[in-house]
Order: structure tokens, then C-alpha cells, then sequence
């Protein structure tokens, strides 16, 4: 599931040499284009509030991955070269959107289930999972780029790993039966919790 973070890691780092290449962006403007989309991930954050509360939360997220493949791949078509520098801040705001969405959906789930007294250990694997694979989809945009293809390609192969992600969430229990199981290992520690208390009075 973790691999839907490289491919967003890589995003934000190779839209530079897209914007760079491609769009022909100035430093000002590409300073431009960032604030728009951390200014967008604000309401995306909003939105991925309200789905999660409408249905749940790891819908929320498989719905944010389709989203931001959507994004991705339609900016590709249409932003390919400097005269789709006027209408390429629609694509902006809509991938600020996406990743103000996609964070807080990720942490949500993780918080609500995760078992008591495991924090420590899984959020070091937690973290641990979001950097081993960081490498893969840079080096997949550069050796699409580099074959000869044109670039939009090399930027839309990163949905790829979206896919990926959202193959694994389908495999995931439901929502109910994942809160079920992290409440009843709540309870379980509790019990453990005060049997040992009185065994030490």
C-alpha cells in the first residue's frame, strides 16, 4: 500500500524538471505555481474530510488515488509545451487538491488502527515503508525520459504505482472489521493491563 508514497514523493520532485522542460517555466514562476498548489491543499484537505465522514476513510483514500491518477494523466495530455502556460493553473490547483487529500486520509487510517501499545514499533515501520522504495518511480521517469519518449509519458508512468496501491486496498478487510479488531485489542490490552496491576498489589 506504501507504494502509492514514492510515487507522490517523486511527483512533487520530478514536476520540476517538467514544468522546467516542458511548461518552460521561470524560477518566479515555478515559486507561483508551488503556492497554488500548497494554497490547494488546504480545501483538499476539507474534501477529504467530508468524503471520509460520508463513507469512510479508506474509501476516501482509494477515491483520492483514482483522483490524482485522473489528474495526473489529463495534465499530461494537455500541458505539452509553453503555450498551455495559462491554463495549466487548473492542473495546479487540482494536484494540491489531491495531496492535501491523500496525507490526511493516509494518517487517519493509520492512527485508527493501530493496535495499543504497538505506536512505537509501527510507526518506525510506518516510516521505514514510506522511504525504502522512494528511488523506483524517480527511476522509472528517467528511463522513459531518457528512452525518448516524450515526457508527459514519464510523468503519467508515476500512476503506476497509485494503481498499485489501490490494488492493495481492495484487498483490505472493511472499514467495520478493522475497527472492530482494533477495538477489541484495546480491550484485550486493558484486561492484560489491570490483571497485571492487581497481580503487583
Amino acid at each position: 500500500m506504501k507504494l502509492w508514497h514514492p510515487g507522490l514523493n517523486a511527483f512533487t520532485s520530478v514536476a520540476v524538471t517538467y514544468l522546467d522542460t516542458v511548461l518552460e517555466l521561470s524560477t518566479g514562476e515555478m515559486s507561483i505555481v508551488f503556492a497554488i498548489v500548497y494554497l490547494a491543499s488546504l480545501p483538499g484537505s476539507r474534501l477529504g474530510y467530508y468524503v471520509s465522514m460520508k463513507t469512510n476513510p479508506v474509501f476516501s483514500w482509494k477515491v483520492c488515488f483514482i483522483y490524482f491518477s485522473i489528474s495526473i494523466i489529463s495534465g499530461g495530455f494537455a500541458l505539452v509545451g509553453p503555450e498551455s502556460k495559462n491554463i495549466a493553473y487548473i492542473w495546479y490547483i487540482l494536484f494540491g487538491t489531491a495531496l492535501g487529500w491523500a496525507y490526511p486520509a493516509e494518517n487517519l487510517i493509520f492512527s485508527m488502527c493501530l493496535p495499543k501499545g504497538q505506536e512505537a514499533e509501527l510507526s518506525g515501520f510506518f516510516v521505514y515503508c514510506t522511504q525504502i522504495l522512494v528511488w523506483v518511480p524517480p527511476l522509472v521517469f528517467t528511463s522513459i525520459n531518457e528512452s525518448g519518449v516524450h515526457m508527459k509519458y514519464a510523468l503519467m508512468s508515476l500512476c503506476i504505482f497509485f494503481f498499485i496501491a489501490w490494488v492493495f486496498l481492495m484487498l483490505m478487510d472493511p472499514w467495520s472489521s478493522v475497527l472492530q479488531s482494533a477495538e477489541t485489542n484495546k480491550m484485550r490490552d486493558d484486561v492484560e493491563l489491570k490483571a497485571e496491576e492487581e497481580e503487583n498489589v
